[in-house]
C-alpha cells in the first residue's frame, strides 16, 4: 500500500492494465461464443444448400416450370391408378331394406352349404359367412349398403375356396364394421381412398388348395382382396416322417439278378466307331472299315426284346401327402368414389 501511495502514477497504470486485460478476456469470450453460433448457423445453411443443389430439378426460378411439369406427369399416373382401382367399385352402392339383406344372406348361405356339401367339404353347421349375428335380428338400416357389398364379396370368396378343393372349412370370423356399431365408417375430413372390410378364415386341405385360392385372390377382376396375414401349419408338424412309414419290396418285379439293365425295355445303343473290331468276328476288317473294295454288309435289325412286366413301386411316399391348416386374414377393399386429388397451382 505504501508503494501505491508513493508511486501513484505507476499504480494507476497497473490498475488500467489489469482492467484492460479483464475487459479483453470478457470481450473475446463473448465474441467467441458469437462466432461459434454463427459458424453453426453457416454450416447448417451450407448443408441445406448442398441438399437443394443435389435435387433434380434444382429448385430455382429457371427450373420451376420443369418441376411443375414433373408434378403434372406424376398426377397423371396417380389418376390412372385411381381409375384402374375404381373398376373394383360396384356400379350401384346403395342401401337396401334390412329385411332384404336378411333374405339375401339366407339365400347365399343355403347356396354355399349345398355347394360345399356336393364337393364333400366339411364346414361348421351354423356357418353363415360371418353374418351369424343377423340370423336372429336384421342389421341397422344405415349399414346395409356396406353389408350387402361385403356379402357379395364373401360369396365370391367362398365359391372360389370351394373350387380350390379344401378338405374342411374350420372357422370364419367377420369383425363388425364401424357402421354396424353406430359409428362413421371413416373419420371426418379423412382422405383415405378406401374402406377395409375385414374377414378371417381357417381351412384344412392340401398345398394345392392354398395355391389355388391365393391365385384366385390375386387375379380377381371383381373384388380386391388384400392378404393382411397368412399362417400355415402342417398337420403332421409334431411327427416327423419315419422309415417305418415306407414299405420296401424285397424283390422288385422286372429286376432279377444279373444284368441290372435286363428287362427294362429295348435300349438299342449304337456302336462306338472308336471301339476296335471284335476279334471273334472273322468278317470284320482289321482297320474297322469295309476293307479294300469290300462293301459293308447290310445292317442286321436287332432281335426284338420282350417288354418287361410293369415294375412295382419300390419306395412309398414319405412327404407331400400331409394336409395343411391355413389361417387367412383378409381385407375386402371398397374404394371410395369421392376422393379428389389436390389442384396444381
Amino acid at each position: 500500500m505504501n508503494w501505491a501511495k508513493e508511486n501513484k502514477f505507476e499504480a494507476g497504470l497497473l490498475v488500467l492494465a489489469i482492467a484492460a486485460a479483464i475487459g479483453t478476456y470478457l470481450f473475446a469470450g463473448a465474441k467467441s461464443e458469437k462466432y461459434d453460433d454463427a459458424k453453426e448457423s453457416f454450416d447448417m445453411a451450407a448443408g441445406q444448400l448442398r441438399n437443394l443443389e443435389s435435387r433434380k430439378p434444382y429448385p430455382n426460378v429457371g427450373k420451376l416450370e420443369d418441376r411443375k411439369k414433373a408434378v403434372v406427369e406424376y398426377r397423371g399416373k396417380v389418376e390412372g391408378l385411381q381409375k384402374a382401382l375404381l373398376t373394383y367399385r360396384p356400379k350401384e352402392f346403395k342401401k337396401i331394406k334390412p329385411g332384404e339383406f336378411t333374405t339375401k344372406m339366407n339365400e347365399v348361405g343355403e347356396s354355399l352349404h349345398k355347394l360345399y356339401g356336393d364337393k364333400n367339404i366339411a364346414f361348421p353347421p351354423k356357418w353363415q359367412m360371418g353374418f351369424e349375428v343377423y340370423t336372429a335380428s336384421p342389421p341397422k338400416d344405415e349399414a346395409t349398403d356396406y353389408l350387402k357389398y361385403q356379402l357379395d364379396g364373401l360369396q365370391w370368396l367362398f365359391t372360389e375356396l370351394a373350387a380350390a378343393g379344401p378338405t374342411e372349412l374350420l372357422n370364419v370370423y367377420r369383425a363388425l364394421l364401424p357402421v354396424e356399431q353406430g359409428k362413421p365408417m371413416m373419420e371426418k375430413n379423412s382422405n383415405k381412398p378406401y374402406h377395409a372390410l375385414p374377414v378371417e378364415l381357417t381351412f384344412r386341405g392340401r398345398e394345392s388348395a392354398l395355391r389355388k385360392i391365393l391365385t384366385s385372390l390375386a387375379s380377381s377382376k371383381e373384388y380386391f382382396f388384400v392378404v393382411r396375414s397368412l399362417r400355415v401349419r402342417n398337420t403332421k408338424a409334431d411327427k416327423a416322417p419315419r422309415s417305418s412309414d415306407v414299405k420296401f419290396e424285397e424283390a422288385p418285379v422286372g429286376l432279377p439278378g444279373g444284368d441290372p439293365f435286363e428287362g427294362l425295355g429295348d435300349f438299342n445303343f449304337p456302336a462306338d466307331p472308336a471301339d476296335p473290331a471284335d476279334p471273334a468276328d472273322p468278317t470284320a476288317p482289321a482297320d474297322g472299315g469295309a476293307g479294300d473294295g469290300a462293301v459293308d454288309p447290310a445292317p442286321v435289325a436287332p432281335e426284338p426284346v420282350a417288354a418287361a412286366a410293369p415294375g412295382e413301386r419300390v419306395l412309398g411316399q414319405v412327404l407331400g401327402a400331409e394336409e395343411l391348416h391355413v389361417f387367412l386374414q383378409l381385407d375386402l377393399v371398397l374404394y371410395r368414389g369421392d376422393v379428389k386429388l389436390p389442384e396444381i397451382k
